[in-house]
């Protein structure tokens, strides 16, 4: 028997299974005792009184980048109340996007009257049977982008806005995505709104969202945090 083959072999003699990709992936350490979120808020998009704009910077405790993402904020009746209406609005901002342009489209008609699809309404059917809904008086909401940055961007340690939610390839399967959802959900600059809301996409996926203890909304694609809230989930 070669040195190679012995190094392999159990106490038996006989060679033992070496572990496939995917099983070295799924047992790798959770990296979470070990991360650091920093946020900075964005100040391009003054403009819009209705909303706020964060940058979310992931490293290790050695300042490592570990990856990054963004999330806005929205005050629902400063946006309800804009001359221009919530979707021409959202599509004017500079820091809008088309995921909250998703998003507010979801959540209300062309009027800006809010949709039984998506809220719990007062005066609106009973569909408790779909799912967790939120309420229609809700007065802030978070939106975390799900869109990936480009794999280039995480090279800039400066904060230099890019839209996305992303994490560095080595850092994939021990824990940063759910950890960094959840450190979104908990952190100070979010603490007055009354839910945080996501989509998955190409780099959050369901998983994710429920290891974050995040649920369905209704029937649809988006998936809401209110951990806060009584009875939730």
């Amino acid at each position: 028997m070669d040195r190679d083959k012995e190094s392999n072999a159990n106490s038996d003699g006989q060679e033992s299974a070496q572990p496939t990709a995917g099983e070295a992936a799924q047992t790798k350490p959770s990296l979470s005792k070990n991360l650091l979120f920093k946020v900075k808020r964005d100040q391009t998009g003054e403009c819009d009184p209705w909303l706020k704009a964060y940058f979310a910077k992931i490293t290790t405790r050695d300042g490592e980048l570990v990856g990054r993402l963004t999330y806005r904020i929205v005050d629902v009746p400063m946006l309800r109340g804009q001359y221009e209406g919530v979707h021409a609005s959202a599509e004017l901002s500079e820091r809008g996007g088309s995921e909250l342009e998703d998003l507010l489209g979801a959540m209300y008609d062309p009027s800006g009257r809010p949709k039984a699809s998506f809220f719990s309404l007062h005066d609106g059917p009973d569909d408790s049977a779909d799912g967790y809904k939120p309420d229609e008086d809700l007065l802030s909401f978070v939106l975390i982008s799900g869109d990936a940055f480009e794999a280039s961007v995480l090279d800039d340690e400066e904060y230099e806005w890019e839209d996305g939610f992303y994490v560095k390839e080595k850092f994939l399967e021990q824990g940063a995505g759910p950890w960094a959802l959840k450190k979104v959900v908990s952190h100070r600059t979010v603490e007055y709104s009354n839910y945080i809301i996501a989509r998955p996409t190409q780099f959050i996926d369901t998983a994710m969202l429920e290891k974050a203890e995040f649920c369905r909304i209704g029937k649809g694609p988006w998936f809401v945090s209110a951990l806060w809230e009584p009875g939730f989930r």
